[in-house]
């Protein structure tokens, strides 16, 4: 019996989508912070079919029941990121003012001893009734043990969503008469909201990556295709399309939209495909799921078979985030005393920022895979040496310097 339980939970672990989240609170069972969950018990054994049947049985109704029992190894995660809201909205109307919502990147996670709820359920054979009617436990999965999520999650407060226009994206769960509830508002919400097709338009999608652009660089992109996943869009949605190849071609800080400044040091493009895969979903069916598959794919093509910006275009905004480098340097250089200001100190300086620019061109030109450059007047061309402003050095050291660049260019 022991192995054939065994077997039958081998056969199931793991079996988890990419995303899920967590919401808790000073409230929530186990403990919870930004860098690791760990179940109300603590102590648990290292493999789930290590507990007996009957204990693990109980263990497992007492969990899904919320009795917050002290021999409770689990730690509950949903797919949904529905169920995920509504739960933390939820805990704010019961009075908890503390409430998290975290997102985990599955895929970082080296050890995965994840069970959806739904396997669990069959393969304890618990009956299918009341409060463990299996729908409610539907995209719900738990951890087996204590699980460190640091540097694959990441969190953000139900009050700092709400501020970024949570409920404006989605008024229906501002809805007073909803607040008390969990899994009869999120059936309801499924059948009301998630399901009617509605195309995305620009104020909605600015709000849903304004909402999602709380969290970590890495899980920008997902979440804001899941919030924009709880209404059904249909697969051609233009301003979806335009939204993803938007954000994915755009120079962005890590700070929120709102709280960005113009002035702020953009961060350099990246490629956005490695953080929208081709994405399946492992878990039971639901419309919210489904959608977000269905967007996620679309953003990962969109975002795959983007066309390379002109090489000029992104030679030229290298060169000037290069030359503002340059102006700090010259100001630094107009506070030293021009006694220190040596010929061999500005050679070494010069000689420096040219082959700094020399090595911008060559990386944008074979980030654009200009391999060969056809024409005489679009080869490199030798940038000239800078020297910082100001300073006038009449060595004919120098002045050779300055009259032979180097030019570093590729070759056929």
């Amino acid at each position: 019996m022991a192995a054939d339980l065994k077997a039958e939970l081998d056969a199931v672990e793991g079996r988890v989508p990419r995303y899920l989240y967590r919401t808790h609170s000073s409230s929530s069972n186990g403990c919870n912070s930004s860098r690791s969950f760990r179940p109300e018990s603590p102590i648990y054994t290292k493999n789930l079919s290590d507990i007996p049947r009957q204990h693990a049985k109980d263990m497992l109704e007492g969990h899904l029941l919320w009795r917050g029992l002290s021999s409770d190894h689990f730690v509950s995660f949903t797919g949904s990121l529905l169920w995920a809201l509504q739960h933390a909205i939820r805990k704010h109307f019961q009075g908890d003012k503390d409430v998290q919502i975290c997102v985990l990147d599955t895929s970082k996670i080296e050890t995965c001893s994840f069970f959806a709820a739904s396997d669990l359920l069959r393969i304890y054979r618990i009956p299918d009734v009341d409060k463990l009617s299996h729908r409610y436990y539907t995209a719900e999965y738990l951890y087996h043990g204590g699980l460190f999520v640091q540097g694959c999650s990441s969190t953000v407060s139900l009050s700092l969503l709400r501020e970024y226009g949570l409920f404006s994206l989605l008024p229906e769960l501002d809805d007073p008469g909803s607040k008390p509830f969990l899994c009869r508002t999120v059936e309801n919400l499924r059948v009301t909201m998630v399901s009617v097709t509605r195309p995305v338009n620009p104020i909605e999608g600015r709000t849903a990556l304004q909402v999602a652009s709380l969290f970590e660089k890495d899980f920008t992109m997902p979440l804001m295709v899941a919030l924009l996943s709880l209404r059904h869009r249909a697969p051609d949605d233009h301003h979806f399309s335009k939204l993803v190849t938007d954000y994915a071609g755009r120079q962005s800080g890590r700070q929120p939209i709102r709280q960005a400044r113009a002035d702020s040091e953009p961060e350099p493009s990246r490629d956005f495909t490695e953080i929208i895969p081709p994405y399946s979903n492992a878990g039971p069916e639901a419309p919210e799921l489904a959608n977000f598959v269905q967007l996620m794919n679309r953003a990962y093509a969109e975002t795959a078979i983007m066309k390379p910006r002109d090489l000029d275009e992104e030679l030229g905004h290298a060169l000037d985030a290069l030359s503002a480098s340059f102006d700090e340097v010259d100001t630094t250089l107009k506070g030293i005393p021009t006694t220190l200001l040596t010929p061999n100190l500005l050679l070494q300086w010069s000689a420096a920022t040219q082959a700094l620019r020399n090595a911008v061109y060559i990386k944008w030109a074979r980030g654009s895979q200009h391999l060969r450059l056809q024409s005489e007047d679009s080869r490199p061309k030798p940038f000239p040496v800078r020297l910082p402003s100001g300073v006038n050095v009449g060595t004919s050291g120098l002045a050779r310097s300055r009259a032979q660049p180097v030019c570093v260019g590729f070759t056929d």
